[in-house]
Parts: structure tokens; C-alpha cells; sequence
């Protein structure tokens, strides 16, 4: 579901098409008025704008996935900055990664794909993401329940729904918000002109939509190279980011992106430098 995402829709439509063929995606147009939706997902659904509830939005998304579970034999969801990767050291794509997995949901690494300030160039994206950056933080917030073979009732937000999580440590998902300091402003300025329901502000729904740019780019971004970040796919990661109880658990640590995602992520147009997945059969999702 977008409004008017010149630079994530167009990412998010090559990858998961890639993945799962461009007649398997669908797109919530939540009334873009910047013509960046135009002709880049065919099966588009235009919804009048009004007030941002983040709620309804939940309520609604959560409707649209049951709908589309009466056709496909799984459906994934993601916001189109959230791209979800299967390890390509064990499987082929997405598409034969969930036709591997017999559970009713599966439930994603989450990761925030950052730069070094000081090191790394703009964020080209019309190349492979993730051979322009190398470090990623862990975020518990979006270790999110994306994938899914059964009905889902997201809460607002969508980093919980009405079944327990199910993580599997083959499954990553790239967060892009913050991977290109340029990129992030532009659409944090777009984020606090949106006219929010006096509800969702009231209980502080997308509650990080509304914080000045600058502020939380200077959280957010790395300034100099971490000096240790064990790779993502790190064994001891869960033990690490998971502590039994709230208290002890640390702020999520960074990590090294190995280097065989380098093509996981393709840029919006084709390169020499990105071959994709082969074509898989043996399932059908949506995403």
C-alpha cells in the first residue's frame, strides 16, 4: 500500500516480480497524486486518500490478504520499502523457499540496511542495493510476520498479528528506509505532510512519521565503520538479539552483509552485474 513512492514502488515491483512474476503482484494506491504508481504494478487498486488511519489501513491490508488466500496457496505482504530475501546460499528465491516450508506463517529477520556517512556514495538506485552497502542493524520491530498460507489480523503497524511468530533463520528482510541519506529525507518530508486521524495520533501510530529529518538522521546513520560487526547470518544472532526477558536484551547489534547477497536486491533497472533467479515452479503467492 503507497502513496506516491517514485523510488521504492518501482524497487519493490522489480524484485518481487522477479521473484514471483509481475501478473502475482498487487498494489494498494492510496491516492497518489505524483503519477508514480503509473503503469508499474498491472494489478492496481486505487483507494480515495482522506485522513491516514493507521487501523483501517491494518484492517484493510489484513482483508485484501485473506481475499487473495481464496486464489494463491500463499501470500506475502511488505511495505515497498521491505524486501524480503531468502538465503541465497540455500535457496534458489523466494517462490521455492516457501514451497519448501509446510507452516501456516513464516516470520522474517529484520534488518535496517545502513551507510557510512563518511565512506559511502548516494545510493545509485537503478544498480544492485546491497553491493552499495555493507552493514545492516538488527531490528526486532521488523522481524515481522510477512509470509503467510492462513488468514492474518496485522495491529497497526504490522510488526505483530494474532498468531506467535514463526522466524526462520533462512528468511531475511532488508529495510530500505534509512540505506540512502538523500532518499530518507525526500520521503520524511512527504511522511510529515500526511494528514494523520486525530485516533492514530492519539496512540501515537506512526509516531516516527512525524519526527524531524535531521534528528533522526543523525540516530540512524553510521559515521564511521563499525569496529566489529559479525556477519547477519552469524549463529549466534538469536542468542544475541533475543534475551528471555526485555530487560537484558541489548539494542539490536550491526552486521556485516555477506557478500553472496550482493544481487539479492536488483536496482530498478536491469544490469549486467544482476542475473536473476531462475524461474521456479511448485507454488503459487501473492505479494
Amino acid at each position: 500500500m503507497v502513496y506516491n513512492e517514485p523510488v521504492m514502488l518501482p524497487l519493490w515491483a522489480r524484485h518481487y516480480g522477479r521473484e514471483f512474476g509481475a501478473e502475482n503482484l498487487f498494489c494498494l494506491d492510496h491516492g497518489s497524486d505524483d503519477g508514480s504508481t503509473a503503469g508499474v504494478v498491472a494489478n492496481t487498486i486505487r483507494l480515495p486518500r482522506g485522513e491516514f488511519h493507521e487501523a483501517k489501513r491494518a484492517a484493510a491490508i489484513s482483508a485484501f490478504h485473506t481475499s487473495l488466500l481464496s486464489y494463491y496457496d500463499a501470500v506475502v505482504f511488505s511495505d515497498s520499502d521491505e524486501f524480503l530475501v531468502a538465503d541465497p546460499a540455500r535457496h534458489a528465491g523466494l517462490a521455492p523457499f516457501i514451497a519448501a516450508r509446510c507452516q501456516r506463517t513464516v516470520t522474517a529477520f529484520g534488518f535496517n540496511v545502513l551507510p557510512v556517512i563518511a565512506r559511502d556514495p548516494p545510493m545509485d538506485w537503478h544498480r544492485p542495493v546491497l553491493a552499495q552497502r555493507r552493514f545492516a542493524c538488527f531490528d526486532r520491530k521488523y522481524c515481522k510476520t510477512l509470509i503467510s498460507r492462513v488468514p492474518l489480523n496485522w495491529t497497526p503497524g504490522f510488526h505483530n498479528c494474532d498468531v506467535p511468530p514463526n522466524r526462520d533463520r533462512d528468511l531475511y528482510m532488508f529495510h530500505l528506509k534509512f540505506a540512502d541519506d538523500a532518499t530518507f529525507r525526500t520521503a520524511q518530508e512527504k511522511r510529515m505532510s500526511v494528514r494523520w486521524a486525530a485516533e492514530s495520533v492519539a496512540k501515537n501510530h506512526g509516531g516516527h512519521w512525524r519526527r524531524d529529518a535531521a534528528v533522526v538522521s543523525r540516530r540512524a546513520f553510521l559515521r564511521a565503520d563499525p569496529a566489529h560487526a559479525p556477519p547477519l547470518d552469524d549463529p549466534r544472532l538469536v542468542e544475541r538479539e533475543f534475551a528471555p526477558t526485555p530487560e537484558k536484551r541489548p539494542p539490536g547489534g550491526l552486521y556485516t552483509i555477506p557478500e553472496r547477497f550482493r544481487n539479492a536486491l536488483p536496482g530498478i533497472r536491469p544490469g549486467a552485474d544482476e542475473p536473476g533467479p531462475a524461474p521456479q515452479a511448485g507454488v503459487s503467492p501473492a505479494a
